[in-house]
């Protein structure tokens, strides 16, 4: 974040370019200005307007959601004060499961200082005004590392043998991970649970299956705001709260432990 807008390091095919989003717009009328700041070589505009619309959530349409809250009480208040909220997509479904790899079983705050030294470490890099900004690691980057090379992230073994086995498959060609993915089918990939399918879906698709009571931060949520009481809410409790919204039940549960990021955090 820079002065009200955002910035990222996108991989247009092979060219870098540093995007920045700006706000131009209103509540009535949103609109956003994407401009590049600076690349290392000639860019394809088409390849360039297709992955900011990707990294762009502006089609989901969230109205129905909204009506099935405000129908709620205790829904509605829970997330009156995320209204718009919308979540950034990753670049690609590789980046998704790999960072939700990392979040798994560990504090946030920890995870995050893992990403930042998986990117900063073997992403490639542009500097822009005196700021160096990195892309997160190609599939054939991390396929070319051993667990040792991976052991700052201190997460486990396991976890970072299943990080370069993905990223294998995907470098050979051997996993069609766009199909994989929007399929919903993540769970045939070895270490790749429910929770995990789950959030690599929302992340790089923008679409939100219930992640499910296997996500205790969810849990600590629904404790605070549908019980008022500090520690976790047990799992039947937080399935059977979502369960009652339906087709909506991933959404609401993504609202729900965002209040509960933002307010924490």
């Amino acid at each position: 974040m820079a002065d009200g807008a955002i910035r990222r390091l996108l991989r247009v095919d092979d060219t870098l370019a540093l995007v920045e989003l700006q706000d131009h717009g209103t509540l009535e009328q949103p609109a956003i200005e994407a401009h590049v700041l600076a690349s290392n070589g000639e860019i394809d505009p088409d390849a360039l307007d297709a992955m900011i619309r990707r990294w762009l959530p502006r089609e989901i349409d969230l109205t129905a959601f909204y009506a099935t809250a405000q129908a709620d009480a205790l829904l509605w208040a829970l997330i009156a004060p995320c209204i718009g909220l919308r979540n950034f997509r990753t670049v690609s479904p590789f980046e998704a499961l790999t960072t939700t790899i990392i979040e798994q079983q560990i504090a946030l705050v920890s995870a995050q200082r893992a990403e930042r030294w998986l990117i900063e470490t073997f992403g490639d890099a542009l500097t822009h005004a005196g700021e160096t900004y990195f892309a997160f690691p190609t599939p054939e980057r991390i396929a070319a590392l051993t667990i040792d090379d991976l052991r700052p992230l201190k997460i486990t073994f396991r976890r970072m043998g299943a990080i370069i086995d993905i990223a294998r498959t995907v470098a050979s060609g051997e996993l069609d991970f766009e199909t994989l993915a929007s399929d919903d089918r993540l769970t045939t990939i070895k270490g790749v649970g429910a929770w995990t399918a789950a959030w690599t879906t929302i992340r790089a698709h923008g679409v939100y299956p219930y992640m499910g009571s296997a996500d205790v931060a969810l849990r600590a949520a629904v404790n605070r705001y549908i019980d008022d009481q500090s520690g976790r809410a047990d799992r039947p409790t937080t399935d059977a709260l979502f369960a009652r919204y339906g087709d909506h039940a991933g959404i609401a549960a993504f609202y729900t432990l965002m209040r509960y990021a933002f307010e924490k955090y």
